[in-house]
């Protein structure tokens, strides 16, 4: 293990090299309280190519959406399902959990918005141990006796090989069931070029465009089994994102992609071994992104475990 700052850890196998950003409350890359502060990869090297860059012109590390590369966040995402660990029945100024964050103060507001700037009132502490190749993150926390937890996240790379794993463990510690939704933004740019016509997504079913009322897709094209970039983005603050449908939300195989750059080759493989049950895809100049989700509903003392499988390579 290579200290590269106080905050920043590298882990490699000699072959692909990882730099991964530790949670700090007062100096981490990441303290906003939207996504989970652990296991943040902010840079992601393999054979003279990087497919981690900074998704926006800018960095607030207190801005919620001011994360990077593998950042994850856990939230209700579907109709009918609570929106947070004792959001719904916390009043005004008192705190509810946001897994991997802490305990988060509840404003005045008519529902939970994702991407507002909460205020944390208790950071959650972790364990952490890295070795060469690996980095193991643990944090435990509670509210009360209806809502706790302890989650576990690992990142590992596999021996002789230009392939990670990124595997989760959940166990709920409240009396309530644990009933959410987790993805991962994948903040995606192939050696740091902008995002345009020279990107490719590659899914394992031939997408549906879930296109909203009064929504007009300028940039994102399908055909076959692939949602393309149909026009290089010039504004730095243009971003533009559409739901995917056409995937069997019980198939575990069907949740995966693959993130291509046409000019140079480079691409990034991801799969799942959890069947996803919504799956976004957003892109801006800086970042393209492929947001599987998957639910999970956890009872008491139950623990549940998920994998996100990488392979990085060029063709």
């Amino acid at each position: 293990m290579k200290n590269l700052s106080e905050h920043i850890v590298k882990i490699t196998n000699g072959i692909v090299n990882i730099e991964v950003a530790l949670p700090h409350h007062s100096e981490g890359y990441y303290r906003g309280s939207r996504f989970d502060w652990s296991g943040l990869i902010c840079s992601l090297e393999y054979d003279g190519h990087t497919y981690i860059e900074p998704p926006f012109s800018y960095h607030n590390p207190l801005d919620s959406s001011c994360a990077i590369g593998t950042c994850e966040e856990f939230r209700a995402c579907r109709p009918g399902v609570p929106d947070l660990l004792g959001y719904p029945e916390a009043i005004v100024g008192e705190g509810f959990i946001k897994i991997g964050v802490g305990i988060v103060g509840k404003p005045v507001e008519p529902c939970y918005n994702f991407d507002a700037n909460y205020n944390i009132l208790t950071f959650g502490t972790w364990d952490i141990v890295a070795a060469d190749n690996s980095i193991t993150f643990k944090q435990s926390l509670s509210l009360n006796e209806h809502h706790g937890y302890t989650y576990e996240k690992n990142i590992a790379l596999l021996p002789n090989s230009a392939k990670f794993i990124i595997d989760h463990s959940l166990t709920n510690n409240g009396d309530d069931n644990l009933w959410i939704n987790h993805y991962c933004h994948n903040f995606i740019r192939i050696d740091g070029e902008f995002i345009g016509t020279n990107y490719r997504i590659t899914l394992p079913y031939q997408p549906i465009f879930d296109i909203q009322p009064n929504q007009k897709l300028q940039y994102l094209g399908k055909d076959g089994f692939s949602v393309n970039v149909i026009k290089d983005y010039v504004d730095d603050y243009e971003i533009e994102g559409v739901n995917i449908l056409g995937f069997d939300t019980e198939n575990a195989l069907q949740n995966s992609f693959v993130i291509e750059n046409l000019r140079t080759g480079a691409y990034i493989s991801v799969k799942a071994d959890r069947p996803a049950v919504c799956n976004f895809i957003p892109c801006g100049k800086r970042f393209i992104s492929v947001e599987p989700q998957i639910e999970m509903n956890i009872k008491k003392g139950e623990t549940f475990k998920w994998s996100n499988y990488y392979e990085v390579g060029v063709r």
